[in-house]
């Protein structure tokens, strides 16, 4: 019996300590796949009264926009060629930003869903270095639009446009307030007469006001329609732009160029790659995508992620990275028709000369800067980067920066133009910016655990059979020690004299 009883404490030591190593080498190893895919995953996916669609219903991080306002100091010698422009930067006039999803609907098998985006800005001058009462001077975009315009046009047509221009009616500057510039508007004598006379020939501007941001506020329908990827069906979908106003092009560029994808820039998908793959993100602002690049690791609040960053190949136009050849708006036999930097987007904006850059022409060809004053490309201050928690795909910084310059040349028959430069002319640049707050990371902090707890769990079972196999070695020497003992102690002769 005791032979026996001692065999099955060693069976069962023995077969308790396997079990709890092999249930450590399991959990440690299939806990973070099997976790991710049965626990955050279903969290993740866009489904209605989940707490990742309340999120994305009304973007619960404080997001602000920044807006900088460039002043032409010296516009009255715009024709003296040996003076160069000079632009001083107004601002930041900072706005509380908040994104809200309307007309909201669902797809029969709920993997896509149609809205359309409100977005909501309150300035906030405590944040402010400046005045929406501050009078900025620049361009007349308007007068620049119908200059820019009449480049397609006959000779004859040319001289009818000038009489637009007598009077007063079209200044090529304007000097307005910065409330009047952004939100509130202004008149405009030109865009009536234009209004009035549909021509099909000029902007077509379908506001009542002229500025950048007129009609904007609380629109729901500025920003388009999106079609988006839910992620019920595949998570590595979720948050890609399908289709944007009921097509999956733009219709703008050629090739891949033209296609709508990306994310809206507030719900991600999980990314899976350990390779930090590229993101992209689609701006209806220009009609496009942006694609970014793996910059660096990031940490924000306890929470470890990676950086993206918009680099040169965005706006390159086919100069250096033949791919982005595609979205040169010229003739193709003319393409590349810019220097890299700056990207047209006059298509997507009422065919007005507008052309996208990165604040103070960073990254672009250093022609940009040439003609000009004023301006210093900052890589700190001046570049596109999101930082994203891999895992959930959970914004943990946005830092969004474009600027808008105005195209002006001597168009050829408008005297309006005559011996001006030909200049991109800085208008405003502007950073959507968004930060995850300590109450959100406490929450996210909750899904990042999930996969590393059991990792931890893993490792304390295997801490426990080592500490249940070393027990049983000790117990095993012990005994083995004792019964050595015992045999010795037998062995010795006991003499009877």
């Amino acid at each position: 019996m005791g032979v026996c009883s001692v065999t099955a404490q060693k069976f069962w030591m023995v077969g308790s300590c396997t079990v709890i190593l092999l249930l450590a080498l399991v959990i440690a190893l299939l806990w973070p796949t099997l976790s991710l895919k049965y626990l955050v995953y279903p969290k993740l996916k866009l489904t209605n009264g989940t707490l990742n669609y309340d999120n994305w219903k009304e973007t619960p991080i404080p997001m602000y926009l920044e807006i900088y306002l460039f002043n032409w100091t010296n516009s009255d010698e715009i024709h003296n060629r040996s003076v160069k422009p000079n632009f001083v930067e107004m601002g930041p006039y900072v706005f509380h930003e908040k994104h809200i999803r309307t007309n909201i609907s669902w797809s029969d098998d709920s993997t896509t869903v149609d809205f359309y985006q409100k977005r909501v800005w309150h300035f906030k001058p405590e944040l402010s270095n400046g005045s929406l009462d501050d009078e900025i001077t620049n361009i007349n975009p308007l007068v620049a639009a119908v200059g820019y315009a009449s480049r397609n046009l006959d000779s004859l047509t040319r001289l009818m446009v000038n009489t637009l221009f007598i009077d007063d009616l079209a200044p090529l500057f304007k000097t307005k307030k910065a409330r009047e510039l952004l939100f509130d508007g202004y008149d405009d004598e030109l865009l009536h007469v234009l209004k009035a006379n549909h021509d099909p020939k000029f902007p077509s501007i379908p506001f009542e006001k002229m500025g950048w941001f007129v009609e904007r506020n609380n629109s729901e329908t500025y920003d388009g329609k999106f079609r988006m990827f839910t992620g019920t069906d595949e998570i590595t979908k979720l948050g890609n732009i399908e289709m944007w106003n009921g097509n999956t092009t733009t219709g703008l560029h050629t090739n891949s160029c033209s296609v709508v994808r990306g994310t809206s820039g507030e719900l991600w998908p999980p990314i899976e790659n350990h390779e930090k793959p590229g993101i992209s993100i689609f701006a209806p602002d220009i009609c496009r995508t942006i694609d970014l690049k793996y910059d660096s690791d990031f940490s924000k609040l306890g929470i470890n992620g990676y950086k993206w960053i918009a680099d040169d190949s965005v706006f390159d136009n086919g100069v250096k990275y033949p791919e982005m050849k595609c979205y040169c708006s010229a003739d193709e036999k003319l393409c590349p028709d810019l220097a890299p930097g700056v990207f047209n987007a006059s298509s997507c904006k009422y065919s007005s000369p507008a052309f996208i850059s990165f604040p103070h022409f960073y990254l672009a060809d250093k022609t940009y800067l040439a003609d000009i004053t004023g301006l210093k490309p900052n890589k700190t201050l001046h570049t596109f980067s999101i930082a994203l928690e891999p895992q959930t795909g959970i914004p943990l910084s946005i830092n969004a920066a474009l600027q808008i310059n105005i195209l002006i040349k001597p168009w050829s028959g408008i005297f309006a133009f005559d011996n001006v430069p030909e200049l991109f002319v800085p208008t405003l640049w502007f950073k959507q910016k968004a930060d995850l707050t300590p109450e959100l990371a406490d929450q996210a902090k909750l899904a990042v655990m999930v996969p590393s707890l059991g990792v931890w769990i893993g490792y304390g079972l295997l801490g426990l059979g080592l500490l249940i196999a070393t027990s049983a070695l000790n117990c095993y020497i012990f005994r083995w020690r004792n019964s050595e003992d015992e045999e010795d102690g037998q062995d010795v002769p006991i003499l009877d004299e």
